[in-house]
């Protein structure tokens, strides 16, 4: 299955919901950044193999869609938040800098 993702859900993270064939709707959330070479593997969740009536796996591969260019606050905003220093966005030492 290929999902089509915008660069900020691709950074941020996003919910995908699937209408599987058995009427069963599946919302997979996507938790990690994704790279144009990420695929999300959902262990049991994709064809039948009537034979040995065992489901395979759902592949689910992305297509990042870039913005084809950025008005200048974007630009700006994108700089600031990207690189911030790891210890000021560790999810366990949040801080927030105030100007003095």
């Amino acid at each position: 299955m290929k999902q089509e993702v915008s660069l900020c859900d691709s950074l941020t993270g996003f919910v995908i919901p699937i209408q599987m064939p058995d009427g069963r709707k599946l919302n997979v959330a996507i938790e990690e950044v994704i790279d144009p070479s990420f695929c999300k593997i959902i262990k049991g969740e994709g064809l039948l193999d009537k034979e040995r009536n065992i489901r395979g796996d759902l592949i689910i591969t992305f297509h990042i869609h870039f913005p084809k260019k950025l008005l200048p606050i974007q630009r700006d905003l994108l700089q600031l938040a990207l690189r911030l220093p790891q210890e000021l966005t560790n999810a366990n030492n949040i801080q927030v800098i105030q100007d003095k």
